[in-house]
């Protein structure tokens, strides 16, 4: 009994050495490194699993891509629920892990971080040169020699794009001229609103715009969204909005005197414990009488100094805020510090750290009018300006749904970064897909005449130009192959400015500067380098080196049949001899 028991915990022990991760040999580089780390390379092993996770990274956003992309829906880690056709913020949210991949998603935030639109064009376009670059290895280039015919054609590309501008915005304060533009920015993310939400940005944009432009920032444009309606009950008020913050009895001040403080406005409690003795009722009323008088004043003096409306970063005592009611002063609780330093760019005021002392003159801010509105079910309070340029703006959004509010609050934000875009460069590039089929056409043209390999990889670059409008006919369920001789016709005609008509029953072509649909040259500009960088960091990895995750439990090997097999056999044996 006890031989054949130790002989079973003998072939238990050997199978558990053989399932053991890190048991097989390890030679090469490998011995160098720590159990758990996987090390690939070659171009099978490194390159082209590169290329195919990014790969699938493009697959998820490349039916998002122009006006009429699919939605997706995304539930993140904590259970928020996204449904958008915007590449930025379904990358952020999937949070992938893939070392190359990633290095397109962060060329991607950096596309939406300083430029504020053109996401899915640098995915779309890195994956196809990514693609491309796949087919020329295989036919025999060297690594190399991509990435310099890459360089090349981005160049080359970059040197096109001014021959290509069909008009410039001289001025930003021709809202006809920037609503155009807005308005194809916006119809990529919410098409069929893009007219009255480009009145709207224009519009709010306007009024944070300064008399020397130099104010301007688009944090100045705040979205307050409140449910309920449809987005063409959207409006915009010249200053800030906030929701259910008053708590006091006073509802409307016209031409107030503002007083912001940080901190909260009520008695605030000693750092070290105390005991105070009271031995009789009078003391206890002279004690509480003390408290009042002080609070009493300090808010007296608040009035004499000429504030009538109080803004505090914290709650508000019951005291506090029976004086202030008496002295018919509105009390306002802002929790948020940022919107605390917002509404003191919009009222001109400084913010007060304590009660410790009465606020002077320059610390007091102004405001046309603070009223409460009620919008829906929901209360609001307006600090509203009449100055022309230079202040705050906030555009008010409703919508049925919180995924509509997100999804317009998105489509919003794209247009202010458009509007910030011109105010540093005001060329415009034909939409439609109209510009990039003019600068593959050039490019293919220039890679024909070079007479080295990198003409090949040259040539690749003008396909991967030419996948964008393509994506867009394929998005709206137009057949390419029969669209893309007319537009190569007209433009091998001279008229570069044809594109796609995406509003044709089944696709057609379409003057983009007769449409007005344009493009910011910046957009294309930043778009091509980013994602030409990121195509050429990717490519040139040999080697991947994958440390073992910290914490958890050990990685469990796949187990084989003969393993299986192996204890099944033992087990059986341990119980026949058992019967």
């Amino acid at each position: 009994m006890q031989c054949h028991t130790l002989l079973l915990l003998f072939y238990l022990k050997e199978y558990q050495s053989k399932m053991a991760p890190g048991s097989m040999p390890r030679v090469g580089f490998a011995r160098l490194l720590k159990d758990g780390v996987r090390h690939y390379r070659g171009v099978e092993e490194s390159l082209f699993r590169n290329i195919e996770a990014c790969l699938g990274i493009a697959a998820t956003v490349r039916s998002s891509f122009g006006p009429k992309g699919m939605n997706k829906m995304v539930v993140n880690h904590l259970g928020k629920l996204y449904v958008t056709n915007d590449a930025a913020v379904i990358l952020r949210e999937l949070e992938v892990e893939h070392p190359a991949a990633k290095l397109l998603v962060m060329a991607c935030e950096m596309m939406d971080f300083q430029i504020g639109d053109g996401t899915n064009f640098v995915i779309i376009l890195s994956a196809s040169l990514l693609d491309s670059a796949k087919e020329l290895i295989r036919m025999g280039l060297n690594v190399s020699q991509i990435i310099s015919g890459y360089n090349m054609a981005l160049a080359k590309a970059l040197e096109l794009l001014p021959k290509f501008v069909c008009k410039s915005v001289h001025s930003v304060r021709d809202d006809e001229a920037v609503k155009a533009v807005v308005r194809s920015s916006i119809a990529t993310k919410v098409y069929g609103q893009e007219d009255m939400l480009s009145d709207l940005v224009v519009q709010a944009c306007t009024l944070a715009l300064g008399a020397d432009y130099s104010t301007y920032h688009v944090d100045n444009i705040r979205i307050c969204k409140i449910l309920g309606s449809n987005v063409e009950a959207s409006t915009v008020m010249n200053g800030m909005a906030f929701q259910d913050c008053v708590s006091g009895e006073i509802k409307l001040i016209e031409n107030p005197k503002v007083a912001v403080f940080s901190c909260a406005f009520a008695v605030t409690k000693l750092e070290n414990p105390s005991s105070i003795v009271i031995n009789t009722a009078k003391e206890l009323m002279q004690f509480s009488k003390h408290d009042e008088e002080y609070i009493e004043n300090y808010i007296k003096s608040l009035h004499n100094a000429g504030v009538n409306v109080v803004v505090s970063g914290g709650k508000f005592g019951d005291l506090h805020l029976h004086y202030l009611n008496k002295y018919k002063m509105m009390a306002v609780k802002i929790s948020s510090k940022f919107d605390l330093r917002r509404l003191c760019r919009c009222t001109h005021s400084t913010i007060i750290p304590d009660m410790s002392r009465v606020p002077t003159p320059d610390m007091i801010g102004s405001c046309t009018k603070v009223q409460v509105r009620e919008i829906g079910s929901d209360q609001l309070v307006f600090f509203e300006q009449n100055l022309k340029g230079g202040s705050l703006s906030t555009i008010i959004i409703r919508g049925s749904s919180q995924n509509t509010l997100t999804e317009v609050e998105k489509a919003i934000d794209d247009g202010v970064n458009v509007f910030r875009q011109l105010l540093k460069d005001g060329r415009l590039l034909p939409g439609a897909g109209a510009a990039e089929l003019a600068v593959a056409r050039e490019i293919r043209q220039f890679g024909l005449t070079y007479p080295s390999l990198e003409r090949y990889a040259i040539e690749k670059f003008a396909i991967a130009l030419e996948s964008l409008p393509k994506q867009i006919a394929d998005n709206i369920g137009a057949k390419w192959v029969e669209i893309y001789p007319h537009l190569m016709k007209k433009h091998e005609n001279g008229e570069n400015n044809y594109g796609l008509d995406i509003k044709a029953p089944k696709g057609g072509i379409l003057n983009a500067v007769s449409a007005e649909i344009f493009d910011c040259f910046s957009v294309k500009e930043w778009a091509i380098k980013l994602a030409v960088n990121a195509v050429n960091t990717i490519i040139n990895v040999d080697q991947i080196v994958l440390a073992k995750p910290a914490g958890g439990p050990p990685i469990r090997q796949p187990k084989s049949q003969e393993d299986d097999d192996e204890i099944l056999f033992v087990l059986n044996y341990f119980v026949d001899f058992q019967d």
